[in-house]
């Protein structure tokens, strides 16, 4: 038979297993910091929030969706909209299919 003080160990030790276990689960669900769908441990956004802010973080050097068609109807060639921005007219074709995904 078991005594007192052995019975209280025990149900002591299982308590702090449950306890253990629950603040495990605690740590293993994150969440992404913008839509609170559950991610990996080491990940601050899930795979469509991160796509999302890479594109506006890229974004901020570049003109606008609407700059860019006013210098489409404007200008008319991607070559001399590309001289503008100093980069490539195919840079101004991959610019625009973004905005044109993300937007």
């Amino acid at each position: 038979m078991k005594t007192k003080k052995e019975k209280k160990i025990k149900q002591r030790k299982e308590i702090n297993q449950e306890e253990k276990q629950e603040r495990k689960k605690e740590e293993k669900t994150i969440k992404c910091d913008n839509c609170d769908n559950l991610i990996s441990r080491g990940a601050t956004r899930c795979i469509n929030c991160s796509i999302l802010h890479k594109f506006q973080e890229a974004s901020k050097d570049r003109p606008s969706y609407e700059q860019l068609k006013k210098d489409i109807k404007e200008l008319k060639y991607y070559t001399t909209i590309a001289k503008k921005y100093d980069v490539s007219d195919n840079c101004i074709r991959k610019w625009l299919k973004k905005y044109e995904k993300y937007s």
